[in-house]
């Protein structure tokens, strides 16, 4: 029988992700979570649930994302953002982990590629269109736009993600926490009009197109070591492993439960 709570059963890494973990949350910023279990065993040999089933979604007490294993580096592989923030936080922002979800961090090198201009970039134009469009604004982006004429917050993630991709490619990294925090949250606090946001996601957007040509990242991210670890895991899953499970102390003091 499939457990109902195959997502907390079977964890094997929880992290803080969001503003939190980017150095920039206000008082009244949401906790975000996200994390990967392993599948029940009759998911990896028998029929597998419909796609949506790979992924559980909660919203109380916080918002909390938890995929399988197998779509968690599905997506990273494609340079999901809020993925790879799960993979490159700060070891504090790690709130549960076991020592498979300790070994995929370690391995998290092997999801960057060049990949990482096409997905942030493409979160960001999604930011700059929000920002842009303000004619049913909701809760405190309307507050946001009352009092600067345009979404702030939305401008601060444009200009975040334009950022991190910029790094990823000229350096290899993905810099979750912010050292620029003070620079974004000035953003956030409308010290910049729209105008100048745009042109800064222009100029940064157009470094980032250089910047690939001569990455340090590979064009495509290493697939096969991906899947060789991932069969590897599965097949001690479905021998039995519980040591897959075992946690191992992470330094945060949350707690995901």
């Amino acid at each position: 029988m499939i457990p109902l709570s195959w997502h907390t059963d079977f964890v094997v890494l929880i992290t803080r992700t969001g503003s939190h973990a980017y150095g920039l949350a206000g008082p009244d910023s949401d906790e975000d979570y996200q994390g990967t279990a392993l599948s029940p065993v009759s998911w990896l040999i028998g029929f597998p649930p419909a796609d949506h089933a790979h992924t559980v979604v909660s919203h109380y007490p916080d918002d909390r994302t938890v995929h399988t294993l197998t779509k968690f580096c599905r997506l990273a592989l494609q340079a999901n953002p809020t993925l790879l923030d799960s993979l490159f936080c700060r070891d504090q922002d790690v709130v549960y982990q076991t020592i498979t979800g300790q070994i995929l961090r370690q391995h998290r090198d092997w999801f960057l590629s060049q990949r990482v201009y096409a997905a942030y970039s493409g979160y960001a134009r999604d930011q700059l269109r929000r920002m842009r469009n303000h004619n049913t604004p909701q809760g405190s982006h309307a507050d946001l736009i009352a009092r600067y004429g345009y979404d702030t917050k939305n401008a601060m993630h444009l200009i975040r993600l334009l950022l991190m991709a910029k790094t990823a490619l000229q350096d290899g990294r993905i810099d979750v926490y912010r050292s620029d925090r003070e620079f974004l949250l000035s953003i956030r606090q409308g010290h910049y009009s729209a105008a100048t946001i745009q042109d800064m996601a222009e100029a940064l957007d157009a470094d980032c197109q250089i910047l690939r040509i001569r990455s340090v990242l590979p064009p495509v991210p290493d697939t096969s070591a991906i899947e060789n670890w991932l069969m590897t895991v599965h097949q001690a899953w479905i021998a039995g492993d519980s040591t897959l499970l075992q946690e191992i102390p992470a330094p945060s003091v949350s707690r995901f439960e």
